[in-house]
């Protein structure tokens, strides 16, 4: 395994990185940051009643029961992305982190929605959701403040 780096500070993840070695910290950086922490579990009980965590190499997935008839799904995941051109869904600033929110259909309520948020370090997550009966973008906008937080504080 990878020797374990001290967490940067939180102004890392602020910074472009341009030269490959930076590239590279960047990257190690990113592979530490532990993902399902980036929504805690008491977030998670805020949306509903947890079914289930699953926890992969760097990813997390979580099953939520709204009601009796569908469960609602989150998966988020660390990566590493060049900068966000623009396109469908919205695009929208927090702070220096780009943010896109991407209905699953552009007319009619959205049933699922991908957000990214992109640091300028080029670290980057991935939240794909679906809530049946709630607007699925609206919840990730949500969520996304308290992630990018949690980001920059990049638990052990």
């Amino acid at each position: 395994p990878a020797p374990v780096i001290p967490a940067p500070p939180p102004e890392f993840w602020s910074a472009p990185a341009v030269t490959p070695q930076q590239h590279a910290t960047v990257a190690q950086a990113t592979r530490q940051i532990d993902v399902c922490s980036l929504i805690p579990r008491d977030t998670l009980d805020d949306l509903g009643n947890v079914e289930s965590v699953t926890v992969g190499l760097d990813s997390c997935r979580a099953i939520i029961g709204i009601d009796a008839r569908e469960d609602s799904t989150l998966t988020w995941h660390a990566t590493l992305l060049p900068e966000l051109t623009p396109g469908r869904g919205i695009s929208k600033q927090l702070g220096d982190v780009s943010i896109r929110l991407i209905p699953d259909r552009d007319d009619g309520p959205p049933r699922a929605c991908g957000a990214t948020a992109r640091f300028p370090s080029g670290a980057a997550f991935y939240l794909g959701l679906s809530t049946p009966g709630q607007d699925p973008c609206a919840v990730a906008d949500g969520l996304l403040p308290g992630m990018i937080d949690r980001w920059r504080q990049s638990p052990p």
